[in-house]
């Protein structure tokens, strides 16, 4: 009688504070085993100016494809993995439509970069500059010269003011996710 080869399945893997790419790395190397980990790609105000970032599009955790029964203990040994996450005590498997939905996110699993579009009414925060900290809406486009229109309200009275669209933020839930180009 002919025994049933396991099959590998897709596990979420609870790792570290900001060990996902440590964790991926080892599973592949040190197991073979296929992970999904996701990144994102942003703009984040910092003292002087915006600068680019880059994290984990779901912090503390990797997706990875092994077989549970013959490598579950050599995935948990791995250092920055917490937990393989479960349903009461059974591990929870991750169906491969989710899995495949997620891919789409990335198809070829490289970071996301996200770069608000501008718009008329846009809530933005002013970056850089004297008027830095400021926050305010957008109410007009100039595209050619890579600036936009803003509404400020200067001792009482709204003014529209033109700024580098580089020099802003837009609000995210969140954070602050820049917006414009370097």
């Amino acid at each position: 009688m002919e025994t049933a080869v396991p099959k590998p399945e897709w596990y979420c893997l609870r790792t570290g504070l900001k060990q996902e790419a440590k964790v991926a790395a080892l599973l592949r190397k040190e197991i073979g085993v296929e992970v999904l980990s996701f990144y994102v790609r942003f703009r984040r105000l910092r003292k002087t100016a915006p600068i680019w970032v880059k994290e984990a599009l779901f912090p503390g955790y990797v997706f990875a494809r092994f077989d549970y029964v013959g490598q579950h203990r050599h995935v948990q040994a791995i250092s920055g993995v917490a937990a393989i996450l479960k349903f009461g005590e059974a591990p929870a498997v991750v169906p491969d439509a989710v899995i495949a939905e997620l891919r789409l996110l990335s198809p070829a699993n490289e970071v996301l970069e996200v770069n608000p579009a501008l718009g008329v009414g846009v809530e933005v925060t002013v970056a850089r500059g004297a008027l830095r900290g400021l926050q305010s809406l957008i109410t007009r486009i100039l595209p050619a010269r890579q600036r936009v229109a803003i509404l400020l309200e200067i001792l009482g009275t709204h003014r529209e003011v033109e700024i580098e669209s580089a020099h802003l933020l837009s609000r995210h839930p969140r954070r602050a996710v820049a917006i414009g180009s370097d």
